[in-house]
């Protein structure tokens, strides 16, 4: 009976040890970028933080983090072949979740206007 306590005692240690041993997230900042047609940025996320893309925008392209694309955005207008203008758009689901590193995050336009996209960001630390 003593072996099973002492066992019990042990076990309840060692899983109340381990279910601390999650990382906290606290808020850092909130950060937006804009993106210029075709002109690649480096987000860098320090060692210590995360970062959340909350959201994406762009007009008539998509939006690529390291040349994949995170949004996709197109507009086809009504021409002679399709009666119906038609809007298509990316299948990714946000959030998505950045460790520390360096990113390039790029827009492309399937137009001649030179479009802008945008991204919406929450910055966290990571706290023991």
């Amino acid at each position: 009976m003593k072996q099973f306590f002492l066992a019990t005692a042990i076990f309840l240690f060692v899983i109340i040890n381990f279910a601390d041993a999650q990382t906290n997230l606290e808020f850092s900042q909130v950060r937006f970028f804009s993106l210029a047609n075709d002109v690649s940025q480096n987000l860098i996320v320090s060692s210590g933080k995360i970062v959340k893309i909350t959201s994406a925008s762009v007009q008539n392209g998509k939006i690529l983090l390291n040349e994949v694309p995170i949004y996709l955005h197109i507009f086809r207008a009504q021409n002679s072949s399709n009666s119906v203008p038609s809007t298509e758009q990316s299948d990714v689901s946000f959030p998505i979740w950045l460790p520390a590193g360096t990113y390039s995050i790029r827009s492309e336009s399937y137009s001649s206007s030179g479009t802008l996209g945008f991204l919406s960001l929450i910055e966290y630390n990571l706290a023991p």
